[in-house]
């Protein structure tokens, strides 16, 4: 069996990412999160924080394309990848090492966080109407109604059409939601 190599990282992006791009049309797109942690002494009961910087390297063309839109300093990401530690030389010709998380696109992911009122609305609402359309479905399938929500009749079908949907209203104020969130 393989060992498994896989961490995540959440944190603010302070520093817009540096991208270097190479003569094969290839490219490396790198940033730093912020990440904060607390911690509390158990003999004295003193509290405090501490801030630590994860260097984030992303070597795929296509995850850069589809993520470069939402680098943007002061965002707070989930970043899922795996860690590596590489050396070179510097320009003084002395041997460096780095550690890093290197995010593949089939082997980790960078997912925006924030407006959590909104994400957490949009996820409910997705819910409730997967949830309305499985209890149409087994009305249906069970033969006990043709539909959940009858059409109007007479009058009533002239109306004006129904008001737009709470998530359809979500997505307007919020485009950049899309339908990938990841659970």
């Amino acid at each position: 069996m393989g060992e498994i190599n896989k961490c995540f990282i959440s944190g603010i992006l302070k520093q817009d990412p540096k991208v270097k791009e190479f003569d094969n049309g290839g490219l490396i797109c790198s940033f730093s999160l912020e990440a904060v942690g607390n911690w509390s002494s158990k003999k004295t009961g003193k509290e405090g924080s501490f801030t630590q910087y994860h260097r984030i390297s992303v070597p795929d063309t296509a995850l850069y394309e589809e993520i470069r839109h939402i680098l943007i300093p002061g965002n707070r990401f989930l970043v899922e990848g795996e860690i590596k530690t590489r050396s070179y030389e510097d320009k003084e010709g002395k041997k460096q090492s780095i550690t890093e998380v290197v995010v593949n696109k089939y082997k980790g992911n960078v997912i925006l966080l924030g407006e959590a009122e909104l994400r957490e609305e949009c996820i409910r609402l997705r819910v409730e109407q997967s949830v309305e359309q499985s209890v149409e479905q087994e009305l249906i399938n069970a033969g006990s109604c043709k539909r959940f929500h009858p059409e109007p009749r007479g009058q009533e079908a002239r109306r004006a059409p129904p008001a737009q949907s709470r998530y359809a209203q979500m997505q307007e104020r919020s485009p950049h939601l899309d339908d990938d969130i990841p659970f």
